[in-house]
């Protein structure tokens, strides 16, 4: 499948989440959402109010979802694991915020006088924190990856036919 071609496919599927996509239709789409979010947020940094790159990447929530699910039934597997990444992705990165402020707390302390005992024992568990929700992150992106660049069933499976 060439890269017009995966775009019209993946925008006249929107928002169904039923069937097979080809990894073709799915790497063509991610690359060209990429690229437009990359230029949008070069555009939104001239701006005094930026808007152009969050309103692009709530536009392409739905059908990058629809896309993903169905080329996860192409491989075999339930779209509903895309959902448990994002999940865990949310839940990860909500950590690693969280780790970030403490080792930031603790560092702060540490440089204005503070308990020294205190304040490196935050900046040590905040450095963990961030190193382990960090490998869990990468982690998760690493197996979404590996899933949904694998060859797809040969023939038909329980999402329906082969793509073509």
């Amino acid at each position: 499948m060439r890269f017009l071609q995966a775009l019209r496919q993946v925008l006249s599927k929107y928002a169904d989440f039923s069937g097979r996509a080809r990894r073709s239709e799915l790497w063509w789409w991610m690359l060209a959402i990429t690229v437009a979010s990359a230029a949008l947020s070069g555009v939104d940094s001239a701006l005094p109010y930026p808007f152009l790159q969050p309103t692009f990447a709530l536009l392409v929530l739905v059908p990058t979802g629809a896309v993903g699910t169905r080329r996860l039934h192409d491989t075999g597997r339930s779209g509903w694991w895309l959902a448990f990444w994002f999940g865990t992705l949310v839940v990860a990165g909500g950590v690693f915020l969280l780790s970030s402020l403490a080792a930031l707390v603790g560092l702060l302390e540490l440089g204005f006088g503070g308990d020294s005992d205190t304040g490196g024992m935050v900046l040590v568990l905040g450095s963990i924190g961030m190193m382990l929700s960090a490998l869990a992150l990468l982690a998760i992106l690493g197996w979404a990856t590996v899933w949904l660049a694998q060859s797809g069933e040969a023939g038909p499976n329980r999402f329906g036919e082969a793509p073509r």
